[in-house]
């Protein structure tokens, strides 16, 4: 217990280095997303919260329009390490770029297999969702020609609506 508090006290630091030189909301989820998942593996989303809530204070961070940015960022990390941990996988990297830049938001591995998670922070319009699986569809594609067979799929994590979230095979 000692280690994760530890731990979670630098993270805590870092997560908050990670959320101030972020813009926007979705920049920053992925970032922190990627940053917890590369330190620790998967987390509850209470754990989250708490190093979201260490991480909120301090005078680089006490803006309220910023705090309100900060707050969002937290709840849908927490989604995500609710929803969609990958149990039992290692984090292999955040914003992977394969084929002609084509980013993959989360790069995960277990036992010579590679998926990758495309996070959504925002809300998504029916015409949006179209968008998505293309937008997917290309980052299998591309994922497939960097990596080969061991490249097995794509899923496109909504963190605003988790039930709209969908997965795309090889």
């Amino acid at each position: 217990m000692t280690a994760w508090k530890d731990d979670s006290i630098q993270a805590a630091r870092e997560a908050a280095d990670v959320l101030a030189a972020a813009s926007d909301v979705g920049v920053a989820t992925d970032a922190l997303i990627g940053h917890l998942a590369a330190r620790f593996g998967v987390l509850t989303p209470e754990q989250v919260l708490r190093i979201g809530r260490a991480a909120l204070v301090g005078p680089r961070l006490a803006l309220p329009n910023r705090q309100a940015m900060r707050a969002q960022v937290l709840s849908r990390t927490a989604v995500y390490f609710r929803e969609f941990a990958r149990t039992g996988w290692r984090f292999a990297g955040r914003e992977v770029i394969v084929g002609h830049a084509v980013a993959l938001d989360l790069l995960w591995e277990r036992a010579g297999v590679l998926e990758a998670d495309a996070i959504e922070t925002g809300r998504l319009r029916p015409a949006d969702v179209e968008r998505l699986r293309r937008q997917v569809e290309g980052q299998l594609y591309a994922g497939k020609r960097a990596y080969g067979d061991s490249f097995a799929a794509v899923r496109a994590v909504v963190l605003t609506r988790p039930q709209t979230s969908f997965e795309v095979r090889a």
